[in-house]
């Protein structure tokens, strides 16, 4: 038996969402003397979970059996990964490198420690953990889980200005199937801004301000792929915070006017925002307990000390002169 990870023949669905974590363990393995075999990788097969006639030659058909990597994932939103092992000492070259990741601050997070916290990512908004302790972040992490199909977001506005500054982003969402039809109705800008306006907790004065002249809008119902009032939907409220990431491609924004339903916050863990740099920049919102409501709006505007090039007409793009 080859040795390989995060490749299950019995379950289609024992794979990760995190596969770097399983090249990690993979160049660990090989590192310490074993040679990894990646299943898909080097039969140069698509791994797919239902049959295509006449294609079965082309693709390698997994089986849709349950197994505890499956279980783990849907019920706690764990990373589990299936391992096969012909050696024992390719299995402590995986396992320790796995417990040093453990350790490290990964990707597109703000504390070390497995990363699972985000939860959905729609466009430039994501849904993630909220807490500042490992303990309230799993807590928080595990509930939204469980309840992704009754939650609505997205970003209505991102707007990249043409100019340094004024760029803006106003992210929006709704945490019940209920708040959603009230709120958000068709998700057109008439709708979402009509609505708004009878809110009595949102500064809807700030929001109309920073939307005027700007396209709004929001995917109604959320694209099929979120799986959106999919499986039972109890529509209880969020009771243990929630947190709004909000993506910007430039390492060096410099962020301001941050505010949580329109009105402003300050950095931090709990009631207010953190960022992360690099290779762009995520801003987290960090909404607590008893401040998620069946809507929560998120918004900033950041500037840039240069845009982005755009285009394909300089000479160096294509020189691809080796030494």
């Amino acid at each position: 038996m080859p040795d390989s990870t995060g490749f299950s023949w019995g379950d289609f669905n024992a794979h990760s969402f995190q596969p770097l974590i399983v090249e990690e363990m993979n160049r660990a393995m090989e590192k310490a003397g074993c040679l990894a075999e990646r299943p898909a990788m080097d039969a140069g097969r698509i791994k797919i979970g239902s049959r295509i006639p006449g294609r079965e030659h082309n693709y390698y058909r997994i089986n849709d059996k349950q197994t505890i990597m499956s279980h783990l994932y849907l019920r706690y939103h764990t990373l589990a990964y299936n391992c096969e092992a012909a050696f024992d000492f390719a299995v402590v070259a995986r396992a320790r490198r796995l417990l040093e990741i453990g350790t490290e601050t990964w990707r597109n997070e703000f504390y070390p420690g497995y990363p699972g916290r985000q939860l959905g990512r729609w466009g430039s908004t994501s849904i993630a953990a909220w807490g500042d302790t490992a303990k309230k972040r799993r807590k928080s992490r595990v509930e939204l889980w469980r309840k992704m199909n009754q939650i609505h977001f997205s970003s209505i506005t991102n707007v990249r200005s043409p100019g340094l500054a004024d760029h803006k982003i106003l992210s929006i969402c709704a945490t019940t199937t209920a708040a959603s039809e009230k709120w958000i109705g068709y998700g057109t800008k008439a709708d979402i801004m009509a609505n708004l306006a009878k809110h009595n907790r949102i500064k809807f004065d700030y929001i109309e301000d920073f939307v005027r002249g700007l396209p709004v809008s929001i995917r109604t119902p959320p694209h099929y792929s979120l799986g959106y009032k999919s499986g039972e939907v109890t529509d209880a409220p969020i009771q243990n915070g929630m947190a709004m990431r909000v993506f910007i491609p430039y390492a060096g924004a410099e962020i301001y006017d941050t505010r949580i339903d329109g009105h402003p916050v300050e950095r931090s863990e709990v009631d207010g925002y953190i960022v992360q740099r690099g290779p762009g920049t995520i801003v987290q919102f960090n909404i607590p307990p008893k401040k998620v409501h069946g809507l929560n709006l998120v918004s900033l505007k950041y500037k840039v000390a240069r845009l982005h090039r755009q285009g394909f007409d300089q000479d160096s793009d294509w020189d691809f002169t080796s030494d």
